[in-house]
C-alpha cells in the first residue's frame, strides 16, 4: 500500500510556512520594514517555529502581494 494519496491530501490541508530567506525573494523590502508593517497590522504576521526561527504562511504573503499589485494602480502625485 502507497502512502502517496494520504501525504496529498495533507499537503492540501497544511499552510505551507515559508523561511524568512524565502520571505526575500518574494517581497523586496528589509526585515526592518516588514517587522515595522507587521506592527502596524499591515502585513502578514510571522510565526515562531522555534527559539530563533519564525516563518510566514505563503498563503497569506500571496494574498498579501494580491493587495497590493490591486492597489499600485491607484497610487497618484497626491501624496508627494
Amino acid at each position: 500500500m502507497s502512502l502517496e494519496p494520504v501525504i496529498t491530501v495533507l499537503e492540501k490541508d497544511l499552510p505551507i510556512t515559508i523561511t524568512k530567506k524565502e520571505l526575500r525573494l518574494i517581497v523586496p523590502y528589509s526585515p526592518q520594514h516588514i517587522l515595522r508593517l507587521e506592527k502596524q497590522g499591515k502585513f502578514p504576521k510571522r510565526i515562531q517555529i522555534g527559539l530563533r526561527r519564525v516563518g510566514w504562511e505563503l498563503a497569506a504573503v500571496k494574498a498579501w502581494l494580491k493587495t497590493r499589485a490591486r492597489g499600485s494602480a491607484g497610487f497618484s502625485d497626491e501624496a508627494r
